[in-house]
């Protein structure tokens, strides 16, 4: 399946934060949360999960990918596809918040 991830959660602040969760769900906000672990053990399935991020100024769809860390070189990471687009990108996704 296909999911949008519509916010995101991150570890304790440091000298830079990872992305620890990805929130999924739909413009109206997040339905269900999926740690980063198990999102690259989905894309890392050829059956697995498939995780996108939806621009709101164009509309243009980016796809979350696995990567490393281009700070501290932490692996396994999550980004997303490179398409020049930015409020497509994970890190300006808004955070989950938790009730």
């Amino acid at each position: 399946m296909r999911y949008q991830v519509t916010c995101i959660n991150t570890g304790p602040a440091g000298t830079h934060d990872h992305i620890e969760v990805l929130g999924l769900g739909d413009a109206t906000g997040w339905s269900s949360r999926i740690s980063v672990p198990d999102a690259i053990q989905q894309i890392r399935s050829p059956y697995g999960d498939r995780y996108y991020t939806v621009s709101p100024s164009t509309g243009r769809v980016a796809e979350v990918v696995e990567g490393g860390c281009e700070v501290c070189g932490h692996s396994p990471y999550v980004r997303t596809t490179a398409d020049g687009i930015r409020d497509n990108n994970l890190r300006s996704l808004r955070f989950c918040k938790v009730a």
